[in-house]
């Protein structure tokens, strides 16, 4: 079951630029899932804890996003959607759309 949760924030910020991603932030649409990889990334984090069985989706995601990325509009930063994703939240499926001003 897929639990559907509203977000204060949604940019996760990285203390510095990610050498593999080339990201300053992150953006997961989901929090946990089920697959448990012993080698997440997620495990260390505060974040880890019942990953595996707390599965929600943040349904307010597009609002949030607008609003966090607008105040860094100015700011020369590189966004990367992560998709730690599973078959259980093919039920979420949707379009997030950013305007170019």
């Amino acid at each position: 079951m897929v639990n559907e949760i509203q977000v204060k924030s949604v940019l996760n910020e990285h203390k510095r630029r990610d050498d593999w991603f080339l990201d300053d932030y992150s953006i997961n649409p989901y929090k946990g899932f089920s697959f448990n990889c012993i080698y997440c990334y997620i495990r260390g984090s505060k974040y880890g804890e019942d990953m595996e069985r707390v599965l929600s989706a943040k349904v307010n995601l597009p609002e949030v996003l607008e609003k966090q990325i607008s105040s860094r509009a100015r700011k020369r930063v590189w966004y990367n959607l992560r998709s730690s994703l599973n078959g259980a939240l093919h039920k979420h499926r949707g379009e997030i759309h950013v305007r170019e001003n």
